[in-house]
């Protein structure tokens, strides 16, 4: 019997085994499970691409009208052809041929082409056949080389399409060409506008679009005279685009063969005329801007080659043509040259809304503006430095001269200070002390005491000798000849107190006039030089000085020179020479100025200069 019954085996797992298992079963749900349907989604998805490469590459012919240099057809099928690559996933095989019989007259042999066309793609499948312009459609669509492949007509203008033969596999994408528009906006722009000269060609499709501009213009012949230059070769067009009158302009419709059967390539025509004309022209197409054109409503060959380009893919892609959907034509684009705005001074207010000019010389705030306001922020914030800094200057200034009209202040109150107390010693002190000798005179006599031969006494010397030195510490208080008598006898005076009290020969040099001096200069140099003869008495060790005093421009300048040992003035001294510094002080304070020079061995020489009059602080 085995060791489990068939009934067990069916039993179900209780709640114990059934939560052991469930992490395990979702682990392998996800490793297994969840990366195939991932596959199969992405698979899916690349499906239809990977089927569209596997199936070989799509081959397009493209016929284009005139050549493969005309403009607009050159852009339009490069264009066209670089949207198609980019759009399709797999690899595409291009054949290209222009119809250069387009730009003959007729009776022309076409059939010989038709047949070129077929034998060139002989054995060879063609998915798609594009054509470009309207000599190219109208050709296609009337031999039909490849009547089993789908027909995609561009490149055209809506009213060129009336006269094609259209099968049920031809699908049209066309665009809107406005002349009226074109000739409203040159006289919106240009007011004067009077004359408007019309450039065409003479191949057929150029003939076609004469009799079409003659209809579409025929409302403005009451505003406009209009000129046609279709009969005229592009050497007769540029004779006459050169001599225009004012109030004229130049309509350009297209040129590619002109009436002497010169075919002219791209915008060949277009700019010559530019370089030759005195009037602005006008086009039609936006790949005309920059190349002579003035602007306006313009044909955007690009985005038709696009939209073209898009109604191919979906061709290519299988899907049938009846529920292709193509979308109306795209408004003009309004786009200017600024080049030419500014040539025939066209402001831009004229231009309509939503207008864009190209080609434009920015002008130097657009060209600098960054440049231009960082340099205005340096100069402002400059500006607002140096006003500061001459604030600051200014109250530097009211300041300095506070306290240099404080120290003068302060100086005249020491110097009448020291007027007073030598005034007080003179009068009062002096005087008592001359009583007081006179009273011992007295006293001496009244004892008797012999005077015959005798000297006086020690009492009544004392007196006398203290006498004169208040006496002479008056006068240096107060020096009241310079009140008196003037600088110079003012410094002869202390000279010759100077020589008696320290033996030390001075001499006080003559000199010029001084003339008027005002008291505080006069007062200034008297304590200069008292305090240069205290600085030689104290440590030049001289044997002599001399003093000048000398008028010197609006001043007066005192010289004092000494023999003595002489010193470094530039040298930093132990302690700090309070002389010099109040000699300085007291010139600075009146608008003077100190020299000092000296060296050792030499002696000293000490020049200072005052002003005859002293400003008012």
């Amino acid at each position: 019997m085995p060791p489990f019954s068939p009934r067990r085996s069916r039993l179900r797992p209780t709640s114990k085994e059934s939560a052991i298992r469930a992490p395990s079963r979702l682990r392998e749900f996800e490793r297994v499970v969840v990366p195939a349907l991932a596959a199969s989604f992405a698979l899916a998805l690349l499906a239809r691409p990977l089927a569209a490469a596997d199936a070989g590459p799509r081959r397009i012919l493209v016929v284009t009208s005139f050549g493969t240099r005309f403009a607009p057809f050159e852009a339009f099928a490069a264009t066209l052809r670089a949207g198609i690559v980019d759009g399709w996933p797999g690899p595409v095989e291009f054949f290209e041929t222009p119809l250069e019989i387009a730009r003959f007259e007729a009776p022309v042999e076409e059939e010989p082409f038709a047949g070129y066309l077929r034998s060139l793609v002989a054995n060879r499948k063609l998915d798609l056949v594009v054509t470009i312009g309207f000599p190219a459609a109208s050709f296609v669509t009337r031999w039909r080389p490849f009547p089993e492949a789908p027909t995609l007509i561009t490149g055209l203008e809506q009213r060129q399409t009336s006269g094609l033969a259209v099968a049920p596999n031809d699908l049209l994408v066309t665009a809107v060409y406005d002349p009226p528009a074109v000739v409203e906006n040159a006289v919106r722009l240009l007011p004067d506008t009077k004359r408007m000269a019309v450039v065409l060609g003479t191949s057929p499709v150029e003939r076609y679009w004469r009799g079409e501009l003659e209809r579409d213009l025929a409302p403005f012949a009451g505003r406009l005279a209009f000129d046609w230059w279709d009969g005229l070769a592009l050497d007769g067009m540029l004779q006459k685009a050169g001599a225009m009158e004012p109030g004229s302009a130049i309509l350009y419709a297209t040129l590619r063969v002109d009436a002497a059967g010169i075919v002219h390539e791209r915008d060949q025509g277009l700019e010559a005329l530019r370089a030759v004309t005195t009037a602005p022209i006008f086009g039609g197409f936006e790949h005309q801007l920059g190349r002579g054109i003035v602007g306006g409503p313009l044909i955007s060959i690009d985005r038709e080659a696009v939209r073209a380009a898009e109604i191919g893919l979906q061709i290519l892609k299988g899907e049938p043509l009846a529920q292709i959907r193509v979308p109306p034509p795209p408004p003009l684009l309004l786009l200017y040259d600024g080049r030419e705005l500014r040539r025939f001074d066209i402001p831009r207010s004229r231009l309509p809304a939503g207008s864009q000019v190209r080609f434009a010389t920015p002008t130097l705030w657009e060209a600098y503006r960054g440049w231009v306001i960082l340099g205005l922020a340096v100069f402002a914030i400059e500006a607002a430095l140096i006003g500061g800094l001459l604030v600051q200057r200014a109250r530097r200034r009211r300041a300095e001269e506070q306290v240099r009209w404080l120290n003068r202040r302060l100086l005249t109150a020491h110097e009448d200070e020291r007027k007073a107390i030598a005034r007080e010693l003179h009068d009062d002190l002096s005087q008592r002390l001359a009583r007081l000798a006179l009273d011992a005179s007295r006293l001496e006599y009244a004892a008797a005491v012999p005077v015959d031969g005798a000297r006086p006494s020690p009492m009544r010397e004392e007196l006398s000798r203290l006498s004169e030195d208040v006496h002479a510490l008056a006068y240096q208080l107060h020096p009241t000849t310079i009140d008196d008598l003037g600088l110079e006898d003012a410094l002869k005076t202390e000279c010759e107190r100077f020589a008696r009290l320290e033996a030390i020969a001075v001499a006080l040099e003559p000199g010029a006039e001084l003339g008027d001096v005002s008291k505080e200069s006069a007062l200034c140099l008297f304590r200069v030089a008292q305090e240069s003869l205290r600085n030689v008495a104290r440590h030049a060790q001289a044997k002599s000085v001399s003093v000048a005093c000398e008028p010197s421009g609006r001043g007066v300048r005192m010289t004092l020179r000494d023999d003595g040992i002489g010193f470094e003035p530039d040298r930093g001294r132990s302690r700090p020479s309070l002389g010099l510094a109040s000699m300085r002080e007291r010139l600075e304070l009146i608008g003077g100025r100190l020299d000092v020079r000296s060296a050792p061995g030499t002696g000293t020489t000490i020049t200072a200069w005052a002003p005859r009059e002293v400003r008012p602080s």
